[in-house]
């Protein structure tokens, strides 16, 4: 029997890999024509990761699976075990305008809050 958790946790499994290879695809090129395709680049990118709980990415192998395929990205996970704490970070890190990571994970109950309130940021 699968637990009432598991499409949550899928719908953010699949948005969070989705986000980090958005993110990495976005790196820097050194054409400066603005067209075309460019040559991917080699610039060492570090992703950083904001997490509650436990997703299991890194547990998974995943972060591994990814930096093996992209040798120059290193991907660095913060996780915060109670949701509650974490969002109250979040909010901080969000009104302060810094301190966020390049992919912030959210709670899908709490999806439709931020990004009414947060869309800006």
């Amino acid at each position: 029997m699968r637990s009432p958790r598991t499409p949550r946790r899928f719908l953010t499994t699949a948005i969070l890999v989705a986000a980090v290879a958005a993110t990495a695809a976005c790196g820097s090129s050194s054409d400066s024509g603005g067209g075309g395709s460019a040559a991917p680049s080699n610039e060492k990118v570090t992703l950083t990761v904001g997490l509650f709980g436990t997703f299991g990415f890194k547990e998974a192998g995943l972060y591994d699976q990814y930096q093996t395929l992209h040798p120059n990205v290193t991907i660095k996970e913060t996780s915060i075990e109670q949701e509650q704490q974490y969002y109250q970070g979040l909010q901080t890190h969000l009104a302060a305008g810094s301190g966020l990571s390049d992919i912030q994970a959210i709670e899908v109950g709490r999806i439709a809050e931020v990004t009414q309130t947060e869309a800006n940021k």
